[in-house]
Formats: C-alpha cells, structure tokens, sequence
C-alpha cells in the first residue's frame, strides 16, 4: 500500500508543484503515517507494539532529521535536491528520490544504534 501511495502521491505532486515544493510534503508523509499507525496498532501488544514503536520513532528522527537538511540546503548547501536533480526522467522521478533518500538516510544514521535496541 505505501508504495502506491508514494507513486500516486509523487506523480501528483510532480505534476503540480516543482521538486523543491514537494520536498516538505513529502518528508512529512512519514510523520502523518504516526496516526494511523496508531489507530491501527490499538490491540497490539507486547513486541509487536514495540515495533510499531520503533517505527514511530524512526519516523520523527527521519522528519526532524530531513527539515534539518532541508535548512542546510536553503542556507547554500546542495544535499538532496542536487542529487535529485541529477535524475533526468523529470519532477515524477526526482521525487522518488527524494522519497527513497528520505527513507534511507535516517536509516544509515540510525543502523548503528540498532544494536542498543536490540539488547533491550
């Protein structure tokens, strides 16, 4: 289902608002995700819950982590725009990069701290 989502969403937004305008929109598909993550996780428990809640915290690490980029690259810095740009196929495309590095980003940053995780 979120990859549907994603490639209605990303050719939605290819075609109407240009790459540097969909970037917020899309770093924030993830934290709106939380919701209903929730909702649907009402009767988990156990380990199952704490999955679902480690999801969640990827989630806010990876949208406060990608608005922080998303700052560094308006104070001159080319960082994930200048990558996605870099996809000639057009806005569509470009903005699966930016999805796809606004997953895998986090995910680098956070890989060595699964280990902690894991012991709990």
């Amino acid at each position: 289902m979120g990859g549907v989502r994603t490639k209605l969403w990303n050719t939605y937004a290819g075609a109407f608002l240009g790459v540097a305008e969909a970037k917020p929109l899309i770093y924030g598909t993830n934290l709106g995700a939380i919701l209903l993550r929730a909702f649907l996780a009402s009767g988990l428990r156990g380990s199952s819950i704490r999955i679902v809640r480690m999801e969640d915290l990827f989630c806010v690490f990876g949208g406060v982590l990608m608005v922080g980029l998303l700052f560094a690259e308006k104070a001159g810095i080319p960082l994930v725009r200048a990558l996605a740009e870099k996809m000639d196929e057009g806005a569509p495309i470009q903005l699966v990069m930016v999805f796809l590095l606004s997953n895998l980003i986090p995910a680098k940053v956070l890989t060595p701290m699964l280990r902690s995780v894991t012991v709990y």
